[in-house]
């Protein structure tokens, strides 16, 4: 493999390990959601808003980055 495919691949692995936090994230807010309309906060409302306005920017960079990867790792490698 050349440095260039070396790169890539260290690109790849990157994306996929970002990807994996913006998952989590996105899993450890919704959880945080759930428990705020559960709740009997005296700002909840705000925090709920806050909650879904955070999903809705992590999903957006989440589904970003998935369609980059898929774009660095080309068609062939598409399963």
């Amino acid at each position: 493999m050349d440095a260039n495919g070396e790169r890539e691949e260290q690109l790849n692995r990157s994306l996929d390990d970002v990807i994996e936090l913006l998952q989590q994230e996105i899993e450890r807010l919704k959880e945080s959601l759930e428990t705020y309309r559960l709740s009997k906060h005296p700002k909840r409302a705000d925090i709920i808003r806050w909650h879904v306005h955070t999903l809705d920017e992590r999903q957006d960079a989440l589904e970003e980055l998935q369609a980059l990867l898929v774009a660095q790792r080309g068609p062939a490698e598409v399963h």
